[in-house]
C-alpha cells in the first residue's frame, strides 16, 4: 500500500524497469503523497483537502491514463481544468514546467508577509506595499508600490493574469497545449489568498 490507499492490482504497466522506478509510478506515488501524507500536507498547505479519483488509487488504472497523455518533460497539473483539489482524468493535464511554475502560488509567502495578499510585500518604510511577480521566465520583477495592500494586489493580479493569457496563446499557437487548456487559462483568475 502506498500511503495507506494506493495499490497495484497487477497488469501490463510496470512500477519499475531494471530496478529503476518508472516515470508513471513516480508521478502516481507523488500524486498520492500530496493527497494522503499528513506530513507532506503540513509542509505544503495548498494540498490540504486534495483528493485522488478513486480508480486512480490503482496504479494500473492511473498508468494507462498516464501513458495515453504524458508528454516528456511536462508536469501533471490538476488546477487548470479543475478546482485545484481533485486529481482525475477530467481535471488533469500535462503542461510544460515553465507554465506550471507560472501558476504556482507559494503558500509560504502568506506567513512571511503577515497575511498579505499573494504578490504583495510590505515596503521597507513600513507604509507602502510592493507588488512582485515572476515574469514567466524565472525572474521576479518589481511591479511598483501602492499605499494599500488592495491596490498593490490589483497590480499583481493584472500583471499575472495578463502574463498567463499571453503565455496561453503562445503555447497554443505553437502546439504545446490543446484548446481546452488555453481556454481555461484565458479565464484563469488570480485570487488574493490561497
Amino acid at each position: 500500500m502506498v500511503y495507506g490507499v494506493g495499490y497495484n492490482s497487477g497488469g501490463k504497466f510496470m512500477k519499475s524497469v531494471n530496478r529503476k522506478r518508472s516515470k508513471s509510478e513516480s508521478v502516481w506515488k507523488d500524486m498520492i503523497r500530496r493527497c494522503h501524507s499528513p506530513l507532506y500536507q503540513s509542509q505544503n498547505e495548498t494540498y490540504k483537502g486534495c483528493e485522488v479519483y478513486e480508480p486512480w488509487l490503482d496504479f494500473q488504472v492511473f498508468a494507462e491514463w498516464f501513458h495515453n497523455n504524458h508528454v516528456d518533460g511536462y508536469q501533471l497539473d490538476k488546477d487548470i481544468l479543475g478546482n485545484g483539489k481533485l486529481y482525475s482524468p477530467d481535471t488533469c493535464v500535462f503542461i510544460p514546467k515553465a507554465l506550471n511554475l507560472l501558476l504556482v502560488n507559494i503558500s509560504a509567502s502568506k506567513s512571511r508577509n503577515n497575511h498579505l495578499p499573494l504578490g504583495v510585500t510590505l515596503g521597507k518604510n513600513g507604509t507602502s506595499f510592493i507588488a512582485y511577480c515572476n515574469n514567466g521566465e524565472g525572474k521576479t520583477i518589481n511591479l511598483g508600490s501602492r499605499n494599500n495592500k488592495e491596490d498593490a494586489f490589483s497590480l499583481y493580479k493584472g500583471y499575472k493574469e495578463s502574463l498567463i493569457q499571453r503565455k496561453a496563446n503562445e503555447y497554443f499557437n505553437s502546439g504545446v497545449i490543446v484548446g481546452k487548456v488555453r481556454d481555461a487559462l484565458l479565464m484563469y483568475e488570480v485570487k488574493p489568498y490561497i
